[in-house]
């Protein structure tokens, strides 16, 4: 039993250790993930994705082909494809849209450009952001620790039996 417990929590306790540095890592270099909430980028892109964003990407760096995000307002990042660039900005579409946004981005609303996407993982981020699953999943690690501490101070407690 302790075993199974001592490994258990190590494993969450590492997992969560390698997502912070991985995270830490991420920001550092400037690229910011994303949670895909709408379906306008589907199949490339689906509900529920993480899209990583490079935020250290120039204006002039972007080409037709890229799929950018750009600042609609002050509340609302629209992550969508390139197809065109003029003196005016970038003309952006989704791609399971009918219609072309227009010159959606410029210099000044250009948030990044999208380098990687994992699938579904936002989901989970949406799901942590719960909080009663974050009460429930800190409750769980505390039990697991404590499940740990007592079966080894009970296990040092036995007395040994020597063979004989």
């Amino acid at each position: 039993m302790k075993r199974a417990a001592q490994a258990a929590f190590d494993s969450a306790v590492g997992i969560l250790a390698v997502l912070a540095v991985g995270l830490a890592i991420l920001w550092i270099r400037g690229i910011q993930p994303l949670i895909v909430i709408s379906g306008s980028m589907e199949p490339e892109i689906r509900v529920g994705s993480v899209c990583l964003a490079d935020t250290g990407v120039s204006f002039g760096e972007i080409r037709i082909g890229d799929v950018i995000v750009y600042r609609l307002n002050d509340d609302t990042l629209v992550t969508h494809r390139v197809i065109d660039k003029t003196e005016e900005g970038l003309e952006t579409k989704g791609d399971a849209n009918d219609v072309s946004d227009g010159i959606a981005a410029t210099p000044e609303n250009l948030y990044g450009r999208v380098v990687a996407t994992i699938l579904y993982l936002g989901y989970c981020i949406m799901f942590l952001k719960i909080p009663a699953v974050r009460i429930t999943a800190g409750a769980g690690l505390s039990l697991l620790y404590l499940l740990t501490m007592i079966t080894e101070e009970t296990e040092t407690k036995k007395p040994r039996e020597d063979k004989i």
